[in-house]
């Protein structure tokens, strides 16, 4: 009788610790792709289904994979989370700029006005992705017609810039908890908002 009650808390408990990790992951890591849902999803059900037969193997699976998970998932937000050190000038940025770069990743693009020094007191935040990141930064910088970064600096303003290296599949995910963490704009958003202001006034 006493193991029939072990085995059922160890199977409730693995059930708590899988639903609970599985609520992690889909919410608390909104950087991540769909198909790593997916896969991490289907793992999770698997721990508690192993549970029914193995309570305490499967009790210990469930805590184990959460815990890797979560641990990943402190990784992953410390890389997109504001570090000082890891922010560059507009014109440190143009004076490196090579149009041969052709790495992918995230940008997140901070103004502030004129005198600002400290990066974490920026005013706007623009947050963008290209299968070409440089490039795209690049052009951010010096789109005259329809970049409203561009209008920012041409107004004064102070600017910093910082790439986040990510795989292609990865972009919009990252991209996505990038506007979360800096209470971004999305950088196409702006720049539609600068076309229709330039169709108003032509």
């Amino acid at each position: 009788m006493n193991n029939l009650i072990y085995e059922r808390m160890f199977f409730y408990a693995a059930i708590v610790i899988s639903v609970l990790g599985l609520l992690l992951y889909l919410f608390g890591t909104g950087f991540r792709t769909w198909k790593q849902k997916l896969v991490y999803g289907t793992v999770m059900v698997l721990c508690a289904v192993c549970a029914w037969f193995l309570p305490l193997p499967g009790l210990v699976l469930s805590v184990v994979i959460t815990l890797i998970m979560f641990l990943n998932y402190r990784r992953s937000l410390s890389r997109l989370s504001f570090r000082k050190e890891d922010w560059q000038s507009a014109a440190d940025f143009e004076a490196s700029y090579r149009d041969e770069k052709e790495d992918s990743g995230n940008y997140v693009i901070l103004t502030a006005p004129a005198g600002t020094e400290d990066p974490s007191a920026y005013e706007t935040a623009y947050v963008g992705g290209s299968p070409t990141v440089y490039k795209e930064v690049h052009h951010v910088l010096n789109d005259r017609m329809l970049s409203k970064v561009h209008d920012d600096l041409q107004a004064g303003k102070v600017c910093w810039i910082r790439i986040i290296p990510a795989p292609r599949e990865s972009l919009d995910a990252d991209r996505q908890k990038l506007i979360e963490l800096y209470h971004g704009i999305p950088y196409l958003l702006s720049f539609d908002e600068v076309r229709k202001k330039r169709e108003k006034v032509h």
